[in-house]
């Protein structure tokens, strides 16, 4: 009877065991069913980081994959900050420069929810380029980078770059230009920001360039050598020159084979060399006349310390000097008269000069025979420049001893 009560027993422990067994495989079924049924689906947007100018509007569509024709999508759209930029049924829209976040949730009929995110970079875009004129000059060999201006001050992005027209006259690289050739060429700078904005200004390379603005001369006797670049093709053909004014200087291409003054062109360069004449300013003006706009221009200023006159050599009266000769003494100075007599040496030619043709004043000059000079005769008249040495005694032909004044000649000009 026992027996038979423990093997009912046994017998109902095992059916449950076996329907608790059921049950627990039934609920893994279903959960495992569940879950793969809501990771079935994924929300799809067209765009996960989009761009977007200020006051202009794109569209981000959205898409859930796994979701069949009769599964009901409902999407709302949303952002993380309206400041910066607004969402309606996927349409975005700039508010005004910066980042955020536009948010798509999708719920579907069995009310499973999916969301994803879309980055949004609104941006200042450029209104306008402007350029550094209408043109500009940029030499061979030389570099430059223009100012351009972009605007509005606030744009996000406000690179840009350049396009040449004729990259054999002026190359592009970047925002920087690089002169190759005389002519002209067309150059467009463009937006970066793909606002497509552009502005065209004309670079001129032209066929002259000089490395100084001015020539200052100081020092007596100097004969300034300079040289100016010259990519043209025929100077005597192309080039004028003129200067101002004649009586201060005058100058040529100078042939340093030949020492003439000609045009000589080599390596790209063009040689000349100033005469100096008297005090002053010449403007010089060169033209090339194959290539209209190639053009120099500068001064020659001479010092009167660089000239023979009486600012640098003051005009001395007999009297004074005899009166007060150590005020002279060392002095630069300059005397007018008559010549009275002429001693040629081999090494010195002496004169005896008078301001009034007359013995009474004899200033006794001494000059080098190699100075650059007119030749001076007897009877001449003159004006001799040179330094002040004190005074001289000499003993004349009837023996009697005789004082003058005595000047160490420079340079002296006849006066007509």
């Amino acid at each position: 009877m026992i027996s038979s009560h423990y093997k009912q027993l046994q017998r109902f422990a095992l059916f449950c065991f076996l329907v608790c067994i059921l049950f627990s495989v039934s609920s893994s079924l279903a959960e495992s069913h569940e879950t793969a049924k809501i990771t079935a689906f994924k929300l799809i947007l067209s765009e996960t980081e989009i761009s977007v100018s200020k006051g202009k509007s794109t569209s981000v569509s959205a898409s859930v994959e796994g979701a069949s024709a009769k599964d009901k999508v409902t999407f709302v759209w949303s952002t993380e900050n309206k400041s910066i930029a607004t969402v309606k049924a996927g349409k975005i829209r700039g508010v005004a420069a910066g980042n955020t976040n536009i948010i798509c949730i999708a719920t579907l009929s069995d009310n499973t929810v999916l969301s994803a995110t879309c980055n949004v970079t609104v941006y200042n875009p450029v209104n306008s380029i402007k350029g550094p004129g209408s043109q500009i000059t940029l030499h061979v060999n030389e570099k430059t980078t223009p100012e351009i201006k972009v605007l509005p001050n606030d744009a996000t992005n406000k690179s840009y770059h350049f396009e040449s027209s004729d990259e054999s006259i002026v190359s592009v690289n970047g925002s920087i230009l690089h002169g190759v050739a005389p002519g002209k060429a067309k150059i467009t700078a463009f937006s970066d920001d793909g606002s497509n904005k552009k502005t065209t200004f004309n670079v001129f390379v032209p066929t002259l360039k000089a490395d100084f603005s001015e020539i200052h001369v100081t020092e007596l006797d100097e004969r300034p050598m300079k040289a100016i670049k010259y990519y043209g093709k025929d100077p005597y053909k192309d080039l004028t020159i003129s200067l101002s004014n004649l009586s201060i200087a005058d100058f040529g291409m100078y042939d340093s084979y030949d020492h003439n003054y000609v045009y000589t062109k080599y390596n790209n360069q063009l040689e000349f060399e100033l005469a100096i004449f008297k005090a002053g300013t010449a403007k010089v003006t060169i033209n090339d006349k194959s290539s209209p706009g190639s053009k120099l221009t500068f001064n020659v200023i001479v010092e009167h310390s660089a000239v023979y006159d009486t600012v640098s050599f003051p005009k001395i009266q007999y009297k004074d000097v005899m009166r007060y000769p150590d005020e002279y003494e060392g002095q630069n100075v300059s005397f007018t008269g008559h010549v009275l007599q002429v001693m040629f040496g081999d090494t010195y030619t002496e004169y005896r000069i008078s301001s009034r043709g007359r013995y009474d004043d004899v200033v006794y000059v001494r000059m080098l025979n190699d100075t650059y000079n007119q030749t001076i005769l007897e009877d001449d008249n003159v004006v001799v420049y040179g330094k002040y040495k004190g005074r001289h005694t000499y003993t004349s032909t009837m023996g009697a001893q005789v004082t003058v004044l005595f000047i160490e000649g420079i340079y002296a000009e006849l006066r007509y």
